[in-house]
């Protein structure tokens, strides 16, 4: 079944995330940003993976699900596991441009390059090592009841995959967007300024318009990581099957946000 009328409740990552888990409206749980917790303005809530611990589930943590990594502390049977080291980046030069940035820049924090295609396996980034994990707890867990809540980052920026799934593509095949204008009636305060990606290593800065051959570029890196993803998934559901559990597991994939790869400039 897919609904294809999900909306997030608020536009940044953790209050959408918390409203989700919760099945509570922002409004209600006053969260709007990416300060508070859970766990601050929601302890006695029972959130969607405490209630199956509740009823004997093992839980687990893997990956990216709330924004913070305690924000439900209890919701979970042992600790979350998060597969992110540093600024996440695979190469040496990829870690040492997010020192370069960080020099010229107020606002690089762990950003470095936008894009990164190093020659690793799958668990060189992340989301190789987080579906390594899950089937891990699979394996692990297939004689017990379990609520694994899997977290994938990408293709979150910055795109880095590796290289392989970069290769899948040909960059020259790629279109750009044929609306890069502001939509009729747009007010002042409507159009995205997309300013997380303009905080990366020598992307253009303020309203700078982004050349076509970086925005072909930026739409191959997009591509990458989906069909990164869409690997790791494949490899987690292998594993599902291979224990004998397809038939007797729900399986429920959603992502917290898309993206405009060029229309209406952004």
């Amino acid at each position: 079944m897919v609904f294809d009328r999900a909306y997030c409740q608020q536009a940044i990552c953790s209050p959408s995330r918390i409203s989700l888990l919760t099945g509570m409206r922002c409004e209600n749980t006053k969260i709007y940003g990416l300060v508070y917790k859970k766990k601050d303005k929601l302890p006695d809530v029972v959130s969607l993976p405490m209630h199956f611990k509740n009823n004997g589930y093992v839980t687990k943590s893997i990956g990216k699900i709330y924004h913070h990594g305690d924000d439900d502390p209890d919701a979970w049977s042992t600790q979350p596991y998060r597969s992110m080291v540093g600024s996440g980046y695979a190469t040496e030069e990829g870690k040492a441009l997010v020192i370069e940035n960080n020099r010229t820049n107020p606002n690089a924090g762990s950003k470095g390059p936008v894009t990164e295609a190093a020659d690793v396996p799958d668990n060189g980034y992340s989301d190789g090592r987080s579906a390594d994990r899950a089937i891990e707890e699979i394996r692990a867990n297939k004689d017990n009841p379990w609520f694994i809540a899997l977290g994938f980052r990408k293709p979150h920026l910055p795109f880095t995959a590796p290289r392989k799934y970069w290769d899948m593509y040909d960059p020259a095949g790629f279109s750009l967007a044929d609306n890069p204008y502001p939509p009729e009636g747009v007010t002042e305060f409507t159009m995205n300024n997309y300013g997380e990606l303009r905080n990366y290593y020598q992307m253009p800065r303020g309203k700078e318009p982004v050349n076509d051959e970086l925005a072909r570029h930026l739409i191959h890196g997009y591509h990458a990581c989906v069909s990164f993803i869409d690997a790791q998934i494949g490899r987690v559901m292998d594993e599902v099957k291979a224990q004998g559990l397809l038939d007797d597991t729900i399986v429920i994939l959603w992502g917290d946000h898309g993206w405009k790869l060029g229309e209406h400039g952004s």
